[in-house]
């Protein structure tokens, strides 16, 4: 499985892009016209069915067909797409403040005094940026622990991160049992990585880079509403490693994020990019920060399978994984997330 996964380098890309404040505006690079887009296609199902494999904690997937009880927890998670009333019953609520705090980081014309206001009235939001902008990953190298001193030292960008990562956080993990407590790790760790890595290519070609954080860091909120809905069924007492299990959460978990991120009246780019993920790949019909979005997810994935010592060891050691991005951006937003420590 591996040996497919990893045996097909990325096709060349050219440079075509020209920075731009308006990412409408921005040409991403795309795979060439004498490549295979269905060979491009089989490389991405296959980074996934490998991320997929690392998130369950297994070398193999397995081709065999859903069995009945695996149907009916499909049929439970599509019960929640279609319901009306899932927004309150099964999808986890913003804080109250969350929303005023996305509209005031979105601005630039807010003044930093006004996020600082908000923030302050939650003192578990407070206690999260301080511990997070004191981390290995930030660097601020100073003993910071007031809230007015981090902004200052970490800048609109910097803050922005911060305070996102640490309100999500919570939402996005859960406590179950130890096999799925695990994968809700690794579900947060590829969403903070998506974020770093789509907000550094969005930075390489001058698009929003905020937006692009943004989608990196709740494209795949609905895996999180899948975890739990696993921690609830009580017949299932692993997650299973089909292929075909996996082929419907794949899915599944993006029509969930769709749903969730509408409900949380995100910007309509971060609900474009996030429904673009569906089925378009590298199409030219997508977006800007669609293909961003992609790509930051892309490298997000890779960079978790090499980072991993196990997963490392299943590849053939005549690869250079590096050498599979020949996409300047995407090498850059690569070796960022070697610093990535929180």
């Amino acid at each position: 499985m591996f040996d497919f996964l990893f045996r097909k380098k990325l096709p060349k890309h050219k440079e075509t892009s020209s920075p731009s404040n308006s990412s409408s505006h921005i040409t991403i690079e795309r795979v060439s016209s004498d490549t295979s887009s269905t060979d491009d296609f089989k490389y991405s199902v296959a980074l996934e069915n490998g991320h997929y494999g690392y998130i369950v904690n297994t070398d193999v997937l397995t081709d065999v067909n859903l069995n009945a009880i695996e149907k009916q927890f499909v049929q439970s998670i599509n019960e929640i797409i279609d319901s009306p009333n899932s927004l309150s019953d099964d999808i986890p609520r913003l804080p109250d403040l969350l929303p005023k705090l996305l509209q005031l980081l979105r601005s630039n014309d807010a003044s930093w005094q006004s996020v600082v206001d908000v923030i302050n009235q939650d003192s578990v939001l407070v206690a999260g940026v301080i511990k997070v902008a004191n981390s290995p990953f930030y660097r601020l190298n100073v003993d910071v622990q007031d809230l007015e001193q981090i902004v200052v030292h970490l800048g609109q960008k910097g803050v922005r991160e911060v305070v996102m990562s640490v309100a999500f956080k919570p939402i996005m993990q859960f406590k179950g049992n130890k096999a799925l407590q695990v994968a809700s790790k690794k579900m947060w760790d590829h969403a903070l990585k998506s974020a770093i890595a789509s907000r550094s290519i969005a930075n390489h070609y001058g698009a929003n880079g905020f937006d692009a954080y943004l989608s990196g860091l709740v494209h795949n909120i609905g895996m999180s509403i899948i975890l739990k809905t696993l921690s609830t069924t009580s017949e299932l007492t692993e997650i299973p490693n089909s292929l075909e299990f996996k082929k419907h959460v794949a899915l599944l978990s993006k029509q969930l994020s769709i749903k969730i991120v509408k409900g949380w009246n995100m910007p309509q780019t971060v609900v474009d990019a996030i429904a673009e993920q569906i089925g378009l790949n590298n199409s030219k019909n997508s977006s800007s920060l669609g293909q961003i979005l992609l790509q930051g997810s892309s490298v997000s994935m890779q960079h978790s399978l090499m980072a991993d010592t196990r997963w490392k060891a299943l590849l053939e050691p005549a690869i250079n994984f590096e050498d599979l991005f020949t996409i300047p951006s995407c090498k850059k937003a690569y070796a960022e997330l070697n610093n990535f420590e929180l």
